[in-house]
């Protein structure tokens, strides 16, 4: 998370002033509450990630209080239901806002599109090229790039 949230500082996808963006420490509970945005992982509800244990209310460094609001922003993985209901429901119960892309278009998808694909085979230039660990119907659409 450190390393994209950098690399999104360098290309301009992120713009803040100086000292704005670092990394969570201590102070962060001391700040007002209208200063601080976390950004970490969990969107898909993983038992030992930032976003669980927050929900949990196990995270060693940050408290979620009621009335603070959490942006669920990644859809649920097919298989991840019940581990992201399950967060979902911790969250809630204790009195915290949820937006998810139910209620709002947050979703942005890591995947890249076709013409992002194309890009990367052109600048690498593999000499074998198997997209084994994606289903059967996209290495054929693959077939097409």
């Amino acid at each position: 998370m450190e390393n994209y949230t950098a690399i999104c500082q360098q290309l301009g996808y992120i713009t803040a002033p100086k000292g704005m963006v670092r990394k969570l420490n201590d102070d962060v509970e001391n700040m007002p509450d209208d200063r601080v945005l976390i950004l970490c992982t969990g969107a898909q509800g993983e038992e030992f990630s930032a976003l669980a244990r927050m929900a949990r209310g196990e995270h060693a460094q940050i408290t979620l209080r009621a009335g603070d609001t959490v942006l669920k922003s990644a859809s649920v993985i097919p298989g991840n239901e019940l581990q992201s209901e399950k967060m979902l429901n911790d969250l809630v119960v204790r009195g915290i806002n949820v937006i998810t892309n139910d209620d709002m278009d947050i979703h942005a998808s890591g995947h890249g599109g076709a013409e992002d694909h194309k890009l990367m085979l052109t600048l690498v230039k593999p000499q074998y090229f198997l997209p084994y660990y994606i289903q059967a119907y996209l290495r054929y659409e693959y077939r097409k790039i």
